[in-house]
Parts: structure tokens; sequence; C-alpha cells
């Protein structure tokens, strides 16, 4: 119908209305809380590289410290050559105290003391920030320091099914993510060809991902179900002028022609329609009107005449030693003209039912004694 067909276009706009927002701000919210994790993983990483910063070169790179100096390979056996007091020259100046590289000279700032790479690599650790997420055992952050040459530096919490690898090829500074099943890992280029891996599960993530759409579904369902009630109210509302003007033609018949479609309720549109319906209606209550009146006028003029027939073809019947062939035609005539008169009486009836002048007289009766 009418009605229903509105009713599914506004369910399926509806739908896809709804749909689309909520998918629209369900990805949203998970593009960006993704994006946010991986910058807490990456500024983790950085925080790390920083640290690892401090290390020696060659702890970081891998491989014996005097070949990243630049000594001999033939001198990597032999620790460093010493000068005795005799082999100086006399004419050598005596040796001056110098100062030590980590206090430098020349830039006016006194540098701290190198600390000590086992003290380096125990106050190693990931920032608060990312320590403080909850989520079940399995689920917390971890980080792993890689060499250069792909041995492990320091490894903390890492899950044993993680399947920690170095990524190897990452210039200092360049980075890059993976998922690893429900993990996020980075994977972040430090100084001297190490690599830092810090990673944490998505775990909690996806709860409030999981949660969050739950949320939406729910108030995609009530925004669904409070626009089919509207829908079913505006349908109805749509629909009900067209109702009365089809209970308004229904009520209309032959007897009662005088009922019109009242406009004041309806839209400007119906209201042209129903104006076109009235007006029809007035058509046909004025062709009803002369057809009663012509039968009217016509059959009370047939009377007049047929009651003068009747009457002379009794007297003309009436006469004695009329011949057999000539009564019994002056007979077939009057039961003719008899006939004629009763459809004449009927057609008078008839008129003045439809011109609602006549009044039906109703008494009891014994309807078995009038079958029978």
């Amino acid at each position: 119908s009418f009605r229903w067909r509105i009713q599914l276009w506004h369910t399926l706009i509806l739908v896809v209305v709804v749909s689309t927002f909520a998918g629209v701000l369900y990805w949203n919210a998970r593009i960006g809380r993704l994006r946010e994790f991986d910058n807490e993983l990456l500024s983790a990483a950085q925080v790390l590289s920083a640290a690892v910063s401090n290390l020696p070169p060659h702890e970081l790179a891998g491989g014996d410290p005097r070949a990243l100096r630049g000594q001999p390979p033939g001198d990597l056996g032999r620790g460093p050559r010493r000068e005795t007091a005799d082999a100086r020259r006399p004419t050598d100046p005596p040796p001056r105290n110098r100062m030590p590289p980590e206090l430098g000279r020349g830039d006016g700032v006194r540098r701290l003391p190198r600390q000590p790479s086992e003290r380096i690599l125990a106050d190693l650790d990931l920032p608060d920030m990312l320590k403080r997420h909850p989520g079940p055992p399995g689920s917390q952050a971890w980080f792993a320091v890689w060499r250069g040459d792909g041995q492990p530096l320091k490894q903390s919490n890492v899950p044993p099914n993680a399947a920690v690898r170095a990524a190897a090829g990452l210039a200092d500074g360049e980075y890059v993510f993976r998922q690893n099943g429900d993990r996020r890992v980075v994977s972040l280029g430090g100084p001297h060809g190490s690599v830092i891996d810090v990673g944490r599960s998505t775990e909690p993530e996806q709860r409030q991902f999981n949660h969050l759409l739950w949320q939406l579904t729910a108030v995609g369902a009530g925004v669904m179900l409070i626009g089919l009630l509207g829908g079913f109210v505006l349908s109805r509302n749509v629909v009900q002028p067209l109702v009365e003007m089809s209970a308004t033609a229904a009520a209309i018949s032959a007897t009662n022609l005088s009922r019109r479609i009242e406009t004041a309720n309806f839209d400007r549109e119906l209201q042209s329609l129903a104006a076109t319906f009235n007006s029809m209606f007035e058509r046909l209550e004025a062709a009803f009107e002369r057809q009663s009146r012509f039968t009217a006028d016509a059959s009370h003029e047939l009377r007049t005449p047929l009651t003068v027939i009747i009457t002379h073809l009794e007297y003309a019947a009436r006469r004695e030693g009329l011949p057999a062939d000539d009564r019994e035609t002056l007979d077939a005539c009057l039961r003719a003209a008899r006939r004629m008169k009763s459809l004449i009486e009927g057609l008078l009836l008839l008129a003045r039912v439809d011109a609602g002048s006549f009044e039906i007289s109703r008494q009891p009766c014994d309807l078995a004694a009038i079958v029978d």
C-alpha cells in the first residue's frame, strides 16, 4: 500500500543514515586511538634511544672497541704501549696533567663524567606513561634493545610468545610499525646501528572498541525505534486525508448525493484533489436530480392519456353485438394499456424514492403466510 511504501522508504533511509553515522564515528574513534597508541610506543622508543646513546659505541654496534677506534688489527691482541722514563729523551718536556676528556674544553661547559654501562642498562626502562596502562597479565608494555650485530642488549617484560625480532636496515631515527597478532610493535633505529623494539598488547583498546561498538549499536537501535515510530505516525497523517476522502466517496449514493469532503484540515496538494472530487459530486447530484425530475414529469404526463385509452377500451369492450375478433382485439389492447399504466406508476414511485419524498411504512407480518 501507499502507506507501507512510505514506511519502507523511511526505514531504509533511516537505516542508511544511522549506519553511516555510527560507522564513521566508530572508524574515526578507532583510527584516532590507534594513532595515539602508535605515538605512545614511538615516544617510549625515542626515550629509550636517547638513554642508550650514552653507551659506548662498541657496546651498541658490537665488536672490539679498539677496532672501532681504528687501531691496526695486529695490535688488537695487545694492550697500549707504555713509555718508561728511560725511553723519554732528555730534551722532552716533563709530562703535564691532561684534562679528562669528559670535562671538555672550548665550549665553556663542564661535562659530567660518563656513567658506567652497567648502570645505564640497569636504569633503562619504559616511561611511566606506558607502564600505567591497565590490562591483564601479558598485555603490559615491553621493550628490547638490539645491538648492531643483532645480539640482544637488554629485554624487559617480553612475553614468551611475542616473537621479538630486530628489524634490520633501519637508520638512526627511522621507525616502522608492525602488528604481531594482538600486539603492536614499533622498531626504531638507534645510534650506531642499534634497534629498539617497544610493544604492547592492543587487547585493552580492543575491549574499548567493542564497548564503543555495543554503545553505538544500542544508541542506533534506539534512534531506529524512535524513527520508526515517528515514520509510522507520519505515514498515518499523510494517508489519513486519503482515507477520509475514500470514506466520503463510499457514503455517497443515489439517495444521498449531498455529502462533500471537508478540506479545511487538508494540505494544499490534497485540497486541490478534494475540490475536484467535490465538483464531480455536484455534477452527479445535478444529473440525478434532472433524471428524477424527467422521470416524474414523463410519468405524470403519460398517466392521463393512458387513463383515457383504458377508459375508452373498457367502454368499447362492454358494447353488445361486438364480433368475437373485435372483442379479442379490444381485450388485448386493454391488457397492454393496463400493463403500461403499471410501469408508469412504478416509474413515479422510483422518482419519489430518488427525490427522498417516499416514506416506507413498516408493519409486523407473518413471513410464513407470505411464503406459503
